[in-house]
């Protein structure tokens, strides 16, 4: 995968954009091969599994999107329109000095994407800092595996965000793809990690634009009670009230408007997080 330490490192977060494109410029194409529709299908839908099995080089739907792309990646991809601009303007050059973390949600149609648009970064000489695109388990698939999805984004990607800050590689976000809640939940975490900033293209005036991270720490307080809790796995309700207080704290607060504290048991996340 190419230069064991990049110079600056890139965390995409890859949605369906391609598709999307490549349905309103090539409908007749994207007629004939069957994919209209896609970009818009649900995560249960039976089109996520087909879609699944599409994504490597030589499928004649995976060589058709990875020609498309190539024709104009800044116009038919909104994270490679994110992405080129902001190296482009920052002189991130050349591209083997540039890492690259790609990460999609849990479903086929975004993975498929993300594997073209992994191709295309290859073929162009970028650093690629995984064997292939990262799927987060859960991540887009329902309310119901929300939390877990979390926990699971932080594992995949977070903790590679604190690697590579520890080493001194400065870490930017690309922000422009995926889910909305989970991207805004990213940035948060990374800022955490010690990612530089995060950027996308804005939607008003169609131009990249960054977002400094100021590092941010967990509250001392907050984090003594999370490892409390790792510590004897559970807490009853008079020693939660009690290490709160101690910490100062309510935990009302924490319970039932930020919502942080479960059935007393911290969210799965937030675990992740401190770790």
């Amino acid at each position: 995968m190419g230069n064991s330490k990049p110079k600056w490192v890139h965390i995409i977060s890859v949605g369906t954009s391609l598709l999307t494109n490549f349905e309103r410029s090539e409908p007749k194409l994207a007629q004939s091969l069957g994919v209209i529709g896609w970009s818009r299908a649900g995560p249960d839908d039976k089109v996520q599994e087909l879609a699944m099995g599409r994504t490597r080089r030589g499928d004649k739907i995976f060589n058709e999107l990875l020609k498309f792309l190539r024709e104009d990646p800044e116009k038919h991809s909104a994270e490679l329109n994110a992405f080129l601009r902001y190296v482009g303007l920052n002189s991130h050059a050349p591209p083997r000095d540039v890492g690259i973390l790609l990460y999609s949600t849990d479903t086929g149609t975004c993975y498929l994407c993300a594997s073209v648009i992994y191709e295309y970064l290859s073929s162009e000489g970028y650093t690629m800092l995984s064997p292939k695109p990262l799927r987060v388990e859960g991540l887009g698939k329902s309310e119901a595996v929300f939390e877990d999805a979390l926990a699971n984004l932080l594992d995949k990607v977070v903790t590679k965000i604190v690697n590579w800050s520890r080493k001194g590689v400065p870490v930017y976000i690309n922000a422009t793809g995926g889910f909305k809640a989970e991207t805004q939940f990213l940035v948060i975490a990374a800022s955490i990690a010690g990612a530089r900033a995060a950027y996308y293209i804005h939607e008003t005036f169609k131009d990249v634009v960054e977002l400094p991270l100021p590092p941010l720490k967990i509250h001392e307080g907050l984090e003594k009670i999370i490892r409390k809790f790792k510590e004897t796995d559970h807490l009853n309700r008079r020693e939660l009230e009690e290490l709160c207080y101690q910490v100062g704290l309510d935990p009302a607060e924490l319970e039932h408007e930020r919502k942080l504290i479960v059935n007393l048991k911290p969210r799965k996340w937030l675990l992740k997080l401190i770790e």
